[in-house]
């Protein structure tokens, strides 16, 4: 434990915080893909090729009639599929369904707010604003509620009432 300490020590002076990065990546990935039966990347047609986006990189799924558009911080792709049959694919831990076209990466949400009759607007770290609809109220409660047994919940969100 010591020697993988110093080493970070050294790789963060040498100013290879990126790669550090993408190494921890790397390992999370790998553990997870032995840990879980949840899907952890997807393989997308793009130019007569195939691409892979892992879904870490994803920061929400959205409905589109029969395909579905994978956004993610740099790019948006579209799958043929619908979102029902890719909803039981996620691991709950990480994604939240807000809305019969919305799933969420609950790491790139900044903060939601509450609007009214049980509806709440989140905010992404990439500037956008999702609005969820009042059937998912159930599922958002129980994030929200978790994040506050967590103490992350001044961070994660805040109460707003708007008329």
């Amino acid at each position: 434990m010591s020697i993988a300490i110093e080493r970070i020590k050294a790789l963060k002076k040498n100013k290879q915080a990126s790669h550090l990065e993408d190494i921890i990546k790397n390992l999370l990935r790998s553990y997870e893909n032995e840990a879980s039966n949840f899907l952890t990347e997807i393989q997308l047609p793009l130019k007569g090729r195939n691409i892979t986006v892992y879904i870490e990189d994803v920061l929400y799924f959205k409905s589109d009639g029969n395909y579905i558009q994978v956004v993610t911080k740099t790019k948006t792709y579209l799958h043929r599929s619908t979102l029902n049959s890719f909803n039981d694919s996620f691991d709950t831990n990480h994604f939240l369904r807000i809305h019969r076209s919305f799933i969420l990466n609950k790491f790139y949400i900044k903060k939601s707010v509450y609007n009214s009759n049980n509806e709440y607007k989140f905010y992404l770290k990439k500037e956008e604003q999702l609005v969820s609809s009042r059937s998912y109220k159930s599922l958002i409660s129980e994030y929200l509620s978790s994040l506050s047994k967590d103490g992350l919940t001044s961070i994660c969100y805040t109460w707003s009432y708007t008329n």
